[in-house]
């Protein structure tokens, strides 16, 4: 594969984009273990939206959610009564028909309305297909009982995805909407639950981008069987050893030479390029002789990272020099039993930084 054959690729695939800057979220972990996904999701709302459940914000999401998906009758929220949240409640369209379950219902009861009020959620966070006629079905059957309809909500992972009805309005509350809805209510008062739960829609996002990436590529080259292998040998390259070696190359540039004579000395030792054991990265460290800290040149799937690393008994060996980077912001993190400051230097190239801090810690 030639230069031009990945030019002409990448521009094919030039609208493509995915999500980036995923947080982590432990929830995340649990999540790929569980086998019903959507019933799990459904699970979490419906407690997040139950003012009697124990998660210490009581109506706060329930009240943020109706504001949300354009409920009238939020303004009288204080009038509602005998607020109840069912997940997978069942309903029945007529006598003889079969029951279907409702991902999450809410319902309750105020002293203006003569009927139960009811609001449907259909969940699709899972990107689960829709079934024939369900959320007729569901409007038809919660009406068969009494209840008064206020909204359909249809919660979809693809903001393109949308649904109506002729019956009702039906409100197409993506999960963008959601996230938006929980951040409200993060505003004053952080709540870890909801942080996590946001963290875990983020990353289902970027997984169903990943997936919808995937099917766009693949979809585009079902009749292109040459471009299809030169992708695949592409992506043989991007993920070999020898690609991170290529990036440490061009990252490092005029290192050697700008070290020369520190790296002849010893002063100085280069690592050779190292596969992660737990992680899809590369690395290089960096050592200073006679010191007990070292610099860590993380590569992963798209940029050189920057760590100044010592184990934990040896960190005022570290704190001794700490004080010279005061004109770099230095976080910390701590893991794998060492203790890890990563560099940010706003402004300057990640060599420029490099250099800055060798020259700080090699003695004059």
């Amino acid at each position: 594969m030639n230069i031009k054959d990945i030019s002409n690729l990448l521009e094919e695939f030039r609208e493509i984009d995915v999500t980036k800057d995923v947080p982590y979220s432990i929830l995340n972990t649990l999540y790929t273990e569980v086998p019903q996904k959507e019933l799990a999701h459904s699970n979490i709302l419906a407690s997040f939206l139950n003012p009697a459940e124990n998660h210490g914000h009581e109506s706060l999401f329930l009240k943020q959610f109706l504001i949300d998906i354009g409920l009238d009758d939020v303004c009288k929220f204080e009038e509602f009564k005998n607020i109840n949240v069912y997940t997978e409640r069942r309903i029945k369209v007529s006598d003889e028909a079969n029951s279907r379950p409702i991902d999450i219902l809410i319902t309750w009861d105020c002293e203006f309305e003569e009927k139960s009020s009811a609001i449907i959620i259909e969940n699709k966070l899972n990107y689960a297909p829709d079934q024939p006629g369900q959320l007729i079905d569901y409007y038809k059957g919660i009406k068969r009982e009494g209840y008064n309809v206020k909204k359909v909500v249809y919660i979809h992972i693809d903001k393109n995805i949308k649904k109506t009805l002729n019956v009702i309005d039906v409100v197409n509350y993506n999960v963008q909407n959601l996230i938006k809805s929980l951040e409200k209510c993060n505003t004053n008062t952080s709540h870890s639950h909801i942080t996590e739960y946001i963290n875990l829609l983020k990353n289902n996002i970027h997984n169903y981008k990943y997936m919808e990436t995937a099917l766009k590529i693949q979809s585009s080259l079902i009749n292109k069987p040459e471009d299809f292998k030169k992708l695949v040998e592409l992506s043989k390259i991007v993920n070999s050893k020898e690609w991170h070696e290529a990036k440490f190359e061009i990252f490092l540039d005029d290192f050697h030479n700008y070290f020369a004579d520190s790296l002849k000395q010893d002063k100085l030792k280069l690592s050779e390029v190292k596969r992660a054991t737990q992680f899809n990265a590369y690395y290089r460290d960096i050592e200073f002789e006679n010191e007990k800290y070292w610099i860590n040149l993380w590569s992963n799937d798209e940029s050189v990272k920057l760590y100044i690393c010592c184990f934990e008994e040896n960190k005022k060996d570290f704190e001794k020099i700490h004080s010279n980077f005061e004109d770099l912001k230095i976080e910390y993190e701590s893991n794998w039993g060492s203790w890890r400051y990563y560099l940010i230097e706003d402004g300057s190239s990640d060599l420029d930084v490099l250099k800055k801090i060798i020259e700080k810690i090699l003695p004059a």
